[in-house]
């Protein structure tokens, strides 16, 4: 089963962990806080808000479970395509969601075999609002009738709507229901839907306090919304009439699946239930009705349950103007904040109309009657007695042990919530005072309440007879101010006097003025755009006992909501709560406030794009950190703390030097880039790649190998040229175009030169090649013979003259001429004749002194060879 802390951290990697977000066209997953992405946890899903660079916000629901349900995939495939649901969708104010896609790989999560196991993830149009139970939660706290009336509307009209179509949710609840900001109802998880043609899945066990009691073994489609719709719409319509229960017996918005109003247990067993017992006992014609079908339900079987549409007459169910709801609130309480239980209203509220009478029935359900939902409000008054038992005649007579029990009981609830008042009546009306156990044990505590009441009673008088001189002489200041047409007097006098019977006299004329005060001061207030003057001005209108019309009431709600939300951005921008004020964008209230100054504009957008840089600066990535950083947003001095700007500049401070780096890398541009290295930031070096440091290896490398070869050639030495040229040549440089080529070339062909002489003159000399090469030495040699250690021109000339005169001697040798041997060893300036063999040297000699006394002999060039006359 994929964890919660999983799912977070793929939601925060949705470039790598959840590929849906780039085929649903990318965006961005909403964060909470830093390395906390936005959410909202159900039973059986967790659902991320995905805000797409469109504008377009989606919701990504991901089901906690690892167990693939093609079923499940089939059936939002069938619902995203359908046109029966599509029909539905596109219907003004539908309760379904639009825009429905599910991906059946959309969400990559890690495996225990080190693998990446897909999860199927289903994309819906996000709704902008709370869920039902917290604006009923809301309005109960704010006493507002009408809006639970309108909520009770608009729920049947939803329900309606989807029964037209034959579309079944399976999972009623007030938490499965959105308010949106037009005050349409959004139902959310479509797990169980169906329609006409759909797959069948399997249904939901059903959630308690809203499911049938007894259960549904068949699971009717055709009947399995009903009892929860009656269940919400009851709820909602007894909270219209007495707001102040809700905090009494009702769940906590922070309850998972919380209840309106009726718990489980109130559903089990509605004869023990102390709320079912004190609403029938109240008799209110348009209560009663709904109360009996909800109880009777309860007994039957849940295919019995009759729907609103068999319970709620034709002639009333007409499309009526919807109030718009308050703006939306988070969903989910920020980590650290708790949501505070629901107050409980310390009195009923102030009668609006006087009661009457329930029209005719217009049909009949299987055990329900036909209610009048035009029917006017009447007053509240707590319960006071238990419910007779002729008042439902299905009703089996309990026995007086368990009706003495239940006396009891309620006795002590009145008790336990402080209503005194009401349990002395009680006490009186229910014949408890006539029990002799119950005197004895609760008569001390009624007798002590009995002298409290009428110690109130003398106080009540005494201040009664001052509270009438006074309104006397109100009266005459009244009418003095009505003849003068002093209308601020009239308007300060009337919410003292008008409890006087005399009072009644200017009634009219009262009226008429402070109707006209009113009603200007509320239009100057909504003409000003005054939020604050708005709320007095019908506030004193209502003081004033003034008819508040409808227009006026919706513009002081939406006043309301307004300060509301401005008091909660002047208190996250004064303590700068990032995350307060970003769930204030993200939810859409700061849209009623119209445009804002500039600096709470970007204090806003500051509050958004803030958890990327904090996790930027927590994954200590520079990339990270100068992607996530907007200078226009946290420039300003105090938006970062110090250690965090310093982050910021060191990331700023080593990418510059990065791109400055790569691009002399580029260039190859050795000189600059040992500058830059020098000047490198402190953790730069590290941020380059592996390859980016060979390359600057590399190029210091051939920077100095050039170095060296410009040094050689200005000192002018051949050997430290080809040095440098090796050099050079091993590391890949490329010469530079200013090398003075002829320079360069004269050395390599002395060089080349010098070596070949080398190999010449090795043991054994090639005297032959070595008489080739000399002369170009010679030449190519400026300052002398030497061509370096153990290589001399002239030694290495005399050496090939002697190996020439030796070869000739021996040719002549060989071919027996004594002419030639005397003309080649005569005279001897190599001293060539130490190196013939002996016999060779005889041979020599023998010529020699074969020819003595007579001049040279002259070689015939043929091997032969006459002496020479002196006339010759």
């Amino acid at each position: 089963m994929p964890t919660l802390a999983a799912l977070d951290q793929a939601m925060l990697r949705p470039g790598r962990s959840v590929p849906g977000v780039n085929r649903l066209g990318g965006g961005t997953v909403t964060p909470a806080a830093a390395n906390q992405p936005w959410r909202v946890v159900g039973r059986e899903a967790v659902v991320y808000q995905l805000r797409q660079p469109s504008g377009r916000v989606l919701a990504l629901r991901c089901p906690l479970s690892d167990t693939p349900r093609r079923a499940l995939a089939d059936h939002y495939r069938a619902l995203a395509s359908d046109p029966t649901v599509k029909k539905v969708r596109d219907a003004p104010g539908s309760p379904l969601v639009g825009d429905i896609t599910y991906l059946p790989d959309g969400l990559l999560l890690p495996a225990p075999d080190l693998r990446s196991h897909p999860h199927p993830v289903i994309a819906l149009e996000w709704v902008t609002g709370s869920t039902l139970l917290a604006e009923a939660d809301q309005a109960c706290r704010d006493s507002d009738t009408e809006a639970l009336t309108a909520m009770a509307e608009t729920w049947l009209f939803a329900i309606d709507t989807l029964a037209a179509a034959s579309v079944s949710h399976g999972d009623l609840t007030a938490t499965n229901a959105l308010v949106r900001p037009d005050g349409s109802l959004a139902l959310v998880d479509y797990d169980t839907l169906v329609w006409p043609g759909s797959p069948r899945i399997k249904g939901a066990a059903g959630t308690p306090g809203y499911s049938h009691p007894l259960g549904d073994p068949t699971r009717s489609l055709e009947r399995r919304d009903t009892f929860p719709a009656l269940v919400v719409y009851v709820s909602l319509r007894v909270l219209a009439r007495h707001p102040g229960l809700r905090g009494e017996y009702g769940d906590s918005v922070d309850t998972p699946d919380g209840t309106l109003l009726f718990s489980a247990q109130d559903l089990a067993d509605p004869d023990g239930s102390v709320l079912f017992a004190g609403l029938l006992a109240e008799d209110d014609p348009e209560l009663r009705p709904l109360l009996r079908v909800l109880r009777q339900a309860c007994g039957a079987p849940a295919a019995a349950t009759p729907s609103l549409a068999e319970i709620v007459p034709a002639e009333a169910r007409q499309q009526r103007p919807r109030l718009r709801p308050k703006p939306p609130v988070r969903l989910e309480p920020r980590p650290g904040a708790s949501t505070p239980p629901p107050e409980r209203s310390p009195s009923p509220p102030t009668p609006l109309a006087p009661p009457t009478p329930l029209a005719p029935p217009a049909s009949r359900g299987p055990i329900g009657v036909a209610l009048d939902r035009a029917a006017p409000p009447r007053p509240i008054r707590p319960p006071v007695t238990p419910p007779a038992r002729e008042v439902v005649p299905t009703r089996e007579p309990v026995a007086e042990a368990r009706e003495r029990q239940r006396h009891l009981t309620r006795l002590n609830s009145l008790l336990l919530a402080g209503d005194e008042e009401g349990a002395f009546r009680f006490w009186h009306d229910s014949g408890l005072a006539q029990d002799a156990d119950a005197v004895a044990e609760i008569g001390p505590r009624m007798a002590h309440i009995e002298r409290a009441r009428a110690l109130r009673r003398a106080r009540t008088a005494a201040a009664g007879n001052d509270r009438v001189r006074h309104e006397r002489d109100g009266l005459e200041r009244l009418r003095a101010a009505l003849d003068a047409g002093d209308t601020k007097t009239v308007a300060s006098l009337w919410p003292e006097v008008r409890n006087d019977p005399l009072a009644a006299a200017f009634g009219v004329r009262v009226l008429d003025v402070l109707r006209g005060v009113f009603e200007a001061t509320i239009a100057a207030a909504v003409e000003r755009k005054d939020d604050a003057a708005l709320l007095t001005a019908v506030n004193d209108a209502a003081v004033a006992g003034m008819s508040i019309s409808p227009s006026d009431r919706r513009a002081a709600r939406a006043a309301s909501a307004r300060l509301k939300t401005r008091r909660e951005l002047e208190a996250s921008l004064a303590t700068d709560d990032r995350p307060a004020l970003a769930s204030l964008v993200i939810s859409g209230r700061l849209t009623a406030l119209g445009s804002l100054e500039p600096h709470v504009t970007r204090a806003a957008l500051r509050a958004l794009a803030w958890p990327h840089l904090a996790q930027a600066l927590d994954s200590d990535d520079d990339g990270r950190i100068l992607n996530a950083f907007d200078r226009e947003l946290f420039g300003e001095a105090g938006s970062l703390t110090p250690a965090q700007r310093r982050r910021v500049e060191e990331a700023m401070s080593r990418q510059s030097w990065l791109q400055r780096v790569r691009a002399q890398l580029r260039a190859r541009d050795a000189s600059a880039l040992r500058r830059s290295l020098a000047e490198a930031p402190v953790g730069a070096l590290e941020r380059l790649r592996a390859v980016e440091r060979r390359r600057i290896e590399r190029l210091a490398e051939q920077d100095v190998a050039l170095e060296r070869l410009a040094k050689a050639l200005r000192d002018g030495s051949d050997e430290a040229i080809v040095a440098a040229l090796s050099e050079v040549e091993a590391t890949g440089a490329p010469l530079p175009d200013t090398l003075d080529w002829a320079s360069v070339r004269g050395v390599v062909d002395r060089v080349t030169l010098i070596a070949a002489i080398r190999r010449a003159a090795a043991d054994p000399p090639d005297y032959a090649r070595l008489a080739r090469l000399l002369p170009a030495a010679r030449d190519a040699v400026k300052d002398g013979s030497n061509l370096g250690p153990g290589l001399d021109i002239a030694r290495l000339e005399g050496e090939v003259l002697r190996a020439a005169q030796f070869a000739r001697l021996r040719e002549a040798i060989a071919s027996n001429d004594d002419a030639g041997i005397v003309s080649t060893a005569y005279p001897d300036p190599y001293g060539v004749l130490v190196m013939l063999a002996p016999d060779d040297r005889a041979r020599v000699e023998r010529a020699i002194s074969r020819h003595r006394g007579t001049e040279p002999p002259v070689s015939d060039g043929n091997g032969s060879g006459r002496p020479r006359t002196r006339g010759e």
